[in-house]
């Protein structure tokens, strides 16, 4: 395997060129020796364009795109030269994310000049950087991560946890969201130290849950809270992190409020740790997994047809509802052919 991986590295350095006329007619995009398919390339066009913070841009767009294509080739080729494979179980991760997006966005897709197939390919490829990843970092990889390292990881940046979430906020008579005044923030207050209590006391947190909602066998679902997660507001994992384990603590934060029970994060024979691993390893290895992989794209040239490539971004600016006006992008109906 390592024989492999070093010669990926004899290729020469090349020059990133784009043009508009070196390619045959038809061909929007060639890394290296190979012809990208037109609609991998306006699908990851159309990637960046809705992915744009701002109102998009034709230029940096488009060369976004075709550095994506060449981390497609160069992706897929490394995958194969290191002879790796994708479990059944990946495969079906593959087929059913493609099967939902088809499903919401397939009509989109049709219009953009972009298949189902060609969705596959792409998220196939994303398993196989994701498969080359662990065949470097894995216990059982090139480089591995010692299992110790990745634990420590999870117990330091990951929570598992069950709440109780409620909001300290009421509706004014225009319908605006507004907060509780004093009393009644109190008063809310108040049933959420009673809930903590009653779950320190030896009531299961269901059973709590279920009486606050009035629904008999309602449940709490267990989170693993990570320590950058936006889903919570800021500050919430640190003071979860200061509750002892199988403890319960009340936590308000601004308009927020949270009757929260801290499990033992290897309960359930570590199922939590398993299956958040994978990220561990992502967030301990992934800045120097990423220099591999422009290791592997710097070894490539890629050429453009710009006219063929403005093409594809004119019919997504026409469908795409990332554009206010098309009218404001400068692309000459005489540059199309």
């Amino acid at each position: 395997m390592k024989k492999i991986l070093v010669s990926i590295g004899i290729f020469l350095s090349l020059t990133i060129l784009f043009t508009s006329c070196s390619l045959p007619v038809g061909k929007v995009i060639t890394v290296g020796s190979v012809e990208v398919d037109k609609e991998i390339y306006t699908y990851y066009l159309d990637n960046a364009i809705a992915s744009s913070e701002s109102e998009p841009d034709s230029a940096a767009a488009m060369k976004e795109a075709a550095e994506n294509c060449v981390r497609y080739i160069a992706v897929n080729t490394v995958f194969a030269e290191m002879k790796l494979s994708l479990t059944d179980s990946k495969k079906n991760e593959v087929s059913q994310t493609v099967n939902d997006l088809w499903r919401l966005y397939g009509n989109y897709y049709e219009k953009i000049g972009v298949s189902k197939q060609t969705l596959t390919k792409v998220y196939e490829s994303k398993a196989y950087e994701n498969a080359i990843f662990l065949a470097y970092y894995d216990a059982d990889g090139l480089t591995p991560v010692p299992e110790e390292t990745v634990q420590k990881y999870f117990t330091d940046n990951y929570v598992v946890i069950k709440s109780i979430n409620g909001y300290l906020t009421d509706v004014d008579e225009n319908g605006n969201t507004i907060s509780m005044d004093a009393e009644n923030r109190q008063k809310i207050t108040a049933s959420f130290e009673n809930f903590v209590t009653k779950i320190n006391g030896g009531s299961m947190i269901d059973d709590v849950y279920a009486e606050y909602v009035g629904q008999e066998g309602s449940t709490v679902q267990p989170v693993v809270v990570n320590k950058d997660s936006s889903l919570y507001p800021e500050g919430f994992f640190d003071s979860v992190k200061a509750i002892e384990q199988d403890k319960a603590k009340v936590i308000v934060i601004g308009d927020y409020i949270f009757a929260v029970q801290r499990l033992a994060s290897d309960s359930d024979s570590n199922i939590y740790y398993q299956l958040n691993r994978e990220d561990c390893l992502l967030n301990i290895k992934g800045e120097e997994f990423e220099g591999l992989v422009s290791q592997w794209t710097d070894e490539y040239s890629f050429e453009v047809n710009q006219k063929k490539a403005k093409s594809c971004y004119k019919k997504i600016a026409e469908n795409s509802s990332a554009f206010n006006t098309f009218e404001n992008e400068t692309l000459s109906e005489t540059e199309i052919q």
